[in-house]
Order: C-alpha cells, then sequence, then structure tokens
C-alpha cells in the first residue's frame, strides 16, 4: 500500500479517487498528487469537505502547480467556499497557492505574514 495514502483512517481518500474517476480525471499523477494534499489534513477535516470537494481543490491545485515558469514563481490566491462545522463561520476563504524553488522559508515567512493578518 502506499505510504502517503496509508496515513487516512477511514475511506475518504478512496472516495476523492472514486470522484476523480467519475469526473474523467483519472490520471495516476493527480491521484498520487491528491494522496500527498490530503497526507496531513485529519480526518475530521477531510470528511467535513467531502470527497467531490476535495477532487476539486485537487484538480485546480494540480493544474495550477503543473506549468512553472523557469527561474520564476507563482503566486495565486482566490477564493472558495468551504464547508464549516459552525454556520457563523461558514462562507468564502481565500487560498493562497506559491509554486517556487526550494526555499520553504519564503513560504514561512507569506504564512506567518497571512497568519499576523488574521
Amino acid at each position: 500500500m502506499n505510504p502517503i495514502k496509508a496515513a487516512h483512517s477511514g475511506k475518504m481518500i478512496d472516495q476523492v479517487h472514486q470522484a476523480l474517476k467519475s469526473a474523467g480525471q483519472d490520471d495516476s499523477d493527480l491521484s498520487l498528487f491528491a494522496n500527498i494534499l490530503y497526507a496531513h489534513m485529519n480526518q475530521e477535516d477531510l470528511d467535513l469537505f467531502g470527497p467531490d470537494k476535495l477532487a476539486d481543490m485537487a484538480v485546480s491545485a494540480f493544474a495550477f502547480l503543473a506549468e512553472k515558469p523557469e527561474n520564476s514563481h507563482k503566486i495565486r490566491c482566490r477564493d472558495i467556499s468551504l464547508p464549516t462545522p459552525e454556520p457563523d463561520m461558514a462562507g468564502d476563504q481565500t487560498v493562497v497557492e506559491i509554486l517556487n524553488n526550494d526555499m520553504p522559508f519564503l513560504v514561512d515567512s507569506v504564512t506567518a505574514a497571512l497568519n499576523r493578518l488574521g
């Protein structure tokens, strides 16, 4: 069994793969990407989103990350509607996706700055 897939308890990642297949996105690289993308997400959050939303988010992120300009970076900010366990927290959330050369401190700095802003 794939060790990344084994990190999940339950059937959610299998359901995400099924949702990808149903949407005509039956690509082994995309399936592996979904495994990696959701490997550290807790089961409660996986269940909250559901397989179709998780599959959609994986497809979008995979397409964004598929093309990287040479010697450059890519940043995308987008609002997506996220389900939440508490109705007063429902609504659009901003997702920031960063693709860069191996500079983990850059991502950490951006994350820290966004966390400070709330």
